[in-house]
């Protein structure tokens, strides 16, 4: 839960230009998901086999910068600690 309401900041906190969730297919949970946490950001659904090509761990962020990827696995960071220049974490 904690994940989901950082990765909203993210936007808002201008530390990146777009969030885009990437999610399994399941339109009901989908439904559940956007009345309880009304995300901000675009979700794109995709069934398991495709979705499971890109990661086994939930969850699990890309940030995408300059031809470089950094991977965030687990309960993301605060947005507002996100230090804009370097794409790293305040410790």
């Amino acid at each position: 839960m904690n994940s989901i309401e950082n990765m909203k900041q993210y936007e808002t906190s201008e530390a990146v230009d777009k969030v885009i969730g990437i999610a399994l297919e399941n339109p009901e949970a989908e439904k559940q998901f956007r009345e309880i946490f009304k995300p901000g950001f675009l979700i794109k659904n995709y069934p398991a086999s495709t979705l499971f090509r890109l990661t086994n761990t939930f969850p699990q962020a890309y940030y995408i910068k300059n031809n470089s990827i950094i991977t965030l696995s687990g309960q993301l960071p605060c947005g507002y600690v996100f230090i804009l220049g370097a794409g790293w974490f305040c410790a």
